[in-house]
């Protein structure tokens, strides 16, 4: 019909501007006279493996006779990314550098989940070999447990058997079985161990640490640093059973049935985590008010021998004269800090008998030596009015320097002991003033028996005359 073309060979105009079409397979030509006005086509391709959120950008047009170029710019974008787990890794080194041929280095690793979703599969860690390494290999030492491994580099394969040597870039490897279930701020701990087969010299080298997840391995890394040697030492690697050491057991000393029973459904810092499987996390009944306190450290920390005391406790806190505690002292040892670091720790004070801040005070006490000063803006003090489950809380939040004059041992040795309070401006001091007026008007009395006393041997003088 009209319009409608096989393979049409060529096309043509006059000078009236009719077109005219030739039709291979139908031997006609066409004419077609124009007019102005408007249409619309449609235009579909596929676009394949284009990441979320991603923003295309198209032009349609068309072109006249004297090269004029109708159409516009538009553009278009994929959907957001859905949540999605990450993994976010720390390490600590557990055993001192540098080391003699067949010592250990040991170090534990915490993967937290920060993501806003949960994860579930299989967890475990790769390790980075640089490329200008002084060691070239890494060995599974452990026989008895068996692992998947991946080599990221040249040689890529699962399923490598156990008590296996693999070299490449990138060597990661999970245990067979072990999958957990890590919600949103979910972490889970487990250890690493190296030994060198020979001597290290001073040097420097960095080993990343970092998770492996089923899917593949994690980009976020832990660095860990490490003497190395000339001697091209091989590490063996020992990865220890990850799940005795994973998410949902802390040491706080305070039993999961009270931390479930705190605010918000026993989750105290509003993390989204419940406080009776983070180690950084404790809720717990202070026995002066019957009411809940929360106290929060870094990830990666663990608080421990957490408790609470009235002021003038024998041995935990000092006798404060001018300040009432409505909360109690708050003692604690915060553990698995890098030594001489600063370490931001946090208290929840649930249900106060006031929500002002301007109405508190933070004292630190030392019982060991009998001194109670006032924590300042120094030691990045914050106090502030929070409010958790709907529920009104007071805050406060302080920096300890491990060794500093905060940290009750003194000593930048990895754990940092803090008693500490919620001070209010004590009544005492209305007491002491009550006092004061007793003892003017006893003086008053008295000299006022004086007084009469004089006059009374006055009047018998003047008797005897």
């Amino acid at each position: 019909g009209d319009g409608q073309f096989n393979e049409p060979p060529s096309v043509a105009t006059d000078s009236s501007e009719n077109v005219y079409v030739a039709d291979n397979n139908n031997h006609r030509i066409q004419k077609f006279t124009p007019t102005d006005g408007s249409g619309t086509f449609s235009y579909s391709d596929n676009a394949s493996e284009v990441p979320c959120e991603t923003t295309i950008h198209y032009r349609a047009y068309a072109t006249n006779d004297e090269g004029t170029v109708y159409g516009q710019d538009a553009t278009f974008k994929f959907p957001d990314c859905p949540p999605s787990p990450d993994l976010a890794l720390t390490a600590k080194q557990t055993s001192p550098l540098p080391v003699k041929a067949n010592d250990t280095l040991t170090y534990d690793i915490t993967a937290k989940n920060i993501g806003a979703v949960s994860y579930t599969g299989l967890v475990g860690l790769y390790i980075t070999i640089p490329a200008n390494s002084t060691y070239n290999s890494l060995t599974i030492k452990n026989p008895n447990i068996t692992y998947q491994c991946q080599d990221f580099g040249p040689a890529a394969g699962l399923g490598a058997p156990a008590f296996s040597t693999y070299t490449g870039n990138i060597i990661g490897c999970v245990e067979n079985s072990d999958e957990i279930s890590l919600p949103a701020g979910g972490f889970v701990k487990f250890s690493l161990s190296l030994t060198a087969s020979s001597d290290f010299t001073p040097g420097t080298e960095v080993l990343h640490v970092g998770g492996f997840l089923e899917s593949g391995y994690e980009p976020d890394t832990a660095q860990i640093e490490m003497a190395a040697g000339g001697n091209a030492p091989f590490y063996d690697l020992n990865i220890n059973n990850i799940v005795n050491l994973v998410y949902g057991q802390d040491n706080d000393k305070i039993s999961d049935s009270v931390e479930n029973a705190a605010p918000n459904n026993g989750d105290g810092n509003n993390d989204g985590v419940p406080d009776a499987i983070q180690r950084n996390v404790t809720s717990l009944v202070s026995p002066v008010t019957n009411k809940y306190v929360t106290v929060v450290s870094p990830d990666g920390t663990s608080l421990t021998n957490v408790a609470i005391h009235a002021e003038a406790t024998n041995g935990k806190t000092n006798n404060d004269t001018g300040y009432d505690y409505p909360f109690g002292i708050i003692s604690f040892t915060l553990e698995d800090v890098d030594p001489g670091s600063t370490n931001t720790v946090s208290f929840i004070q649930h249900n106060p008998p006031s929500t002002n801040p301007n109405d508190y005070t933070a004292r630190k006490h030392k019982p060991t030596t009998g001194d109670t000063f006032s924590i300042t803006n120094e030691d990045s003090l914050s106090i502030t009015q929070q409010t958790i489950d709907n529920q009104p809380a007071i805050q406060l939040a302080f920096a300890i320097i491990d060794g500093g004059k905060l940290d009750l041992d003194g000593t930048a040795d990895g754990t940092i002991i803090d008693p500490v309070g919620l001070a209010t401006a004590s009544s005492d001091s209305e007491l002491s003033d009550t006092g004061q007026n007793t003892v003017l008007l006893t003086l008053s009395s008295i000299t006022l028996i004086i007084a009469t006393i004089t006059s009374l041997l006055r009047l018998k003088s003047k008797k005897s005359y």
